[in-house]
């Protein structure tokens, strides 16, 4: 089965294609979406979401995806960050709708649930994003630098990463949701 992760953002959006076959994963496609640099720098949010959505669907189509695995976020700090949060919901949404509107499955998962999944542990999120980088980097040393990263992941690419753990969390967060309990909300 075929799990894209996504890691949507307003700025950067990482993507990574992992196939799953019983309990061998493969890493297919690694990619960064920068919507941080020129030309898109002064863009209105709205141009950028419809680039973020033009790019994930191209990239949905490409790889035919079996399932979308995208990272759901919540509201931190007693809403001191509401817009930040609002911008990033705005993206993850885009990204949902790229695959929906394409007739692929999407699977919402907090980066916590899915980096709990992976046993990529840590107090704060700078830990586990750095954890994160590390066990790709572990897992797929030769495949990312087949794949444009001649030294591996660094913290720069903590998206990538993030979207790597969201692909290969998927299979089991597919189970998650098709038991009875379903996903923890």
């Amino acid at each position: 089965m075929l799990f894209l992760g996504i890691d949507a953002g307003s700025r950067k959006t990482g993507y990574a294609l992992v196939e799953t076959t019983g309990d061998r994963r493969s890493l297919i496609a690694v990619d960064l979406l920068r919507l941080d640099l020129v030309p898109y720098t002064d863009m209105p949010l709205a141009n950028r979401l419809s680039t973020l959505y033009v790019q994930t669907k191209r990239r949905i189509e490409k790889y035919k995806p079996d399932m979308v695995v995208v990272e759901l976020i919540r509201m931190r700090g007693g809403g001191k960050n509401l817009d930040s949060y609002l911008i990033t919901a705005r993206a993850m949404q885009t990204a949902e709708l790229a695959a929906s509107l394409n007739g692929v499955p999407v699977i919402e998962s907090l980066a916590s649930q899915t980096r709990s999944i992976m046993n990529i542990l840590g107090r704060k999120r700078e830990a586990q994003k750095a954890a994160a980088v590390r066990a790709a980097n572990r897992m797929f040393p030769d495949r990312l630098k087949a794949l444009g990263f001649p030294k591996g992941l660094t913290s720069a690419d903590d998206d990538v990463a993030d979207a790597i753990m969201m692909a290969l969390a998927g299979d089991r967060l597919l189970k998650r949701a098709e038991s009875p309990e379903g996903l923890p909300s």
